[in-house]
């Protein structure tokens, strides 16, 4: 009983686990604001309210990929060398500054010269709170990256809570009319809020350095870098692009609203991704054994899998009820549907993108991402002008191309381990017998019965299926944050 109550008190107390817990807290939050403001504003106004974020999601990849490079760079170098981190770090903000720079003339010029742009949803009103919440989330960005190569998570966490929390605050106190200015306003008051705690506890001296050579390094790989988050994201968001082009305000909004409420299983998985990002690239860097790469790859993915096949189903369930009370985005079910099955699916990749990011892949993970967004766009695009489909087979087109992707990243770091990489081996490893029944009849339960209590079934199924998986998979959890040290390295 000791053992257990001091396990217990040091998972409590563990930095990571806490982190976890509050990163929870604002995933939590940053759910329920996506919840309650689609019922607040509507299709329509939602449908606007989503297309300014989705423009927020392109201005995050204008930095050259530099903060991914000091990450990477601060991941992987001597610790003990703080003046290279410093260096490294200084001259990665200087290129972060002047990213914004860049951003903010190309505003200004838009504004000044009275351009009308995105008429279709009214962009012009929203362009100056757009162009500052950019400017925000570029230095944000470049500064969680530098925290978290140091485990230094609770600065991360304000910066991850205070916007969301100032949008559930503005949601309520801002009057009715033009709800979406207001919403923006007060969202990106929690992004200065958080520019400025970062400073504050900057980890390293903070300083804007020139370093020709440093700077150099930093967008070779940055752009590396950026080219694989950019196109995984484009992969993301170039189907609500082409959602925003093709169909009405409204679409958008529906559309939108299925995707915020896809992605909720995979921002709980991605905690622990973020977390452990720079340790796994650490662990799994060229230095070890193919067996003990395998080893460690196979322990890091057991975990994951198991809990993004838990999440998703309940994920469903939750759609399912909220169905219930907001009819009026019921018609965004099937698309729902395609979308959270993308997100589990994209989940296969994990540990192998690591892999290929730790031996030096990034550009190959690039190029699959590149072509999948092709293929996305030149199938949507295909199918929405012979067969005039909407946006449920604009999801469905999205699910197809993914798969091409997840296949071609697996594969890769399948073979850098000299693994089997036949297909039948690798479908099999892609989906396993106990996770694909429920999942086939979770598909099934939901294109023909559609109803609350039918989608219970397949979570039974799921965890008679996977008991011992499920219990090996908490017990892994504790294990792995009972450790003080379970972030660093």
């Amino acid at each position: 009983m000791k053992n257990i109550s001091k396990g217990v008190k040091k998972i409590l107390t563990n930095e990571a686990f806490l982190f976890i817990i509050g990163q929870y807290f604002a995933y939590g939050l940053q759910f329920v604001n996506a919840i309650i403001i689609a019922k607040v504003l509507g299709p329509y106004a939602f449908g606007i309210y989503g297309f300014v974020f989705l423009l927020i999601n392109y201005v995050r990849f204008l930095n050259p990929g530099v903060h991914y490079a000091v990450n990477v760079e601060l991941a992987t170098h001597d610790r003990s060398n703080k003046k290279e981190a410093t260096q490294i770090a200084a001259n990665g903000l200087l290129i972060s500054v002047m990213s914004v720079i860049f951003l903010a003339s190309i505003s200004i010029v838009l504004y000044f010269g009275k351009f009308q742009i995105f008429a279709k949803y009214e962009f012009n009103k929203y362009l100056l709170v757009t162009t500052l919440i950019g400017i925000a989330l570029v230095l944000n960005l470049f500064f969680t990256n530098v925290y978290r190569s140091y485990a230094k998570f609770y600065q991360i966490l304000c910066y991850l809570i205070l916007p969301q929390l100032f949008l559930l605050i503005t949601l309520f106190i801002s009057p009715q009319q033009d709800k979406v200015s207001n919403l923006l306003y007060g969202f990106l008051f929690g992004h200065l809020i958080s520019v400025v705690f970062f400073l504050i506890k900057y980890p390293l001296k903070l300083d804007l350095q020139f370093s020709l050579e440093i700077q150099k390094k930093l967008i070779k790989r940055g752009l590396s870098l950026l080219l694989y988050n950019a196109s995984f994201y484009f992969i993301m968001i170039s189907s609500r692009t082409i959602v925003s082009i093709y169909f009405d305000v409204e679409k958008l909004g529906l559309y939108s609203f299925a995707n915020s409420v896809a992605q909720a299983s995979i921002l709980i998985l991605g905690v622990v991704g973020y977390i452990f990002f720079p340790k796994i690239l650490n662990r799994l860097k060229s230095g070890l054994s193919d067996e003990e790469t395998i080893k460690i790859l196979g322990k890091i993915r057991k975990l994951y899998l198991s809990t993004s096949y838990i999440l998703v189903f309940l994920v469903v369930i939750l759609y399912t009820i909220l169905m219930v009370i907001m009819s009026e985005y019921r018609t965004s079910e099937m698309a729902f549907l395609f979308l959270v099955l993308m997100q589990l699916f994209l989940a296969k990749v994990f540990g192998y993108s690591h892999l290929l990011i730790a031996r030096g892949y990034e550009t190959k993970i690039a190029i699959y991402a590149l072509i999948t967004v092709g293929i996305n766009v030149t199938l949507s695009l295909v199918l929405i002008y012979l067969f005039n489909i909407d946006f449920t087979g604009v999801a469905i087109c999205t699910f197809i191309s993914i798969s091409f992707y997840v296949y071609s990243v697996v594969k890769k770091g399948k073979s850098i381990l000299n693994e089997d990489i036949k297909v039948i081996a690798l479908l099999k490893q892609l989906l396993p017998i106990r996770f694909f029944v429920p999942l086939v009849i979770l598909i099934l339960e939901r294109l023909l019965l559609r109803t609350y209590l039918s989608s219970f079934l397949p979570i039974i199924i799921l965890l008679v299926l996977n008991f011992k998986e499920i219990k090996n998979t908490i017990l892994s959890f504790i294990d792995v944050f009972s450790n003080d040290n379970a972030a660093k390295f």
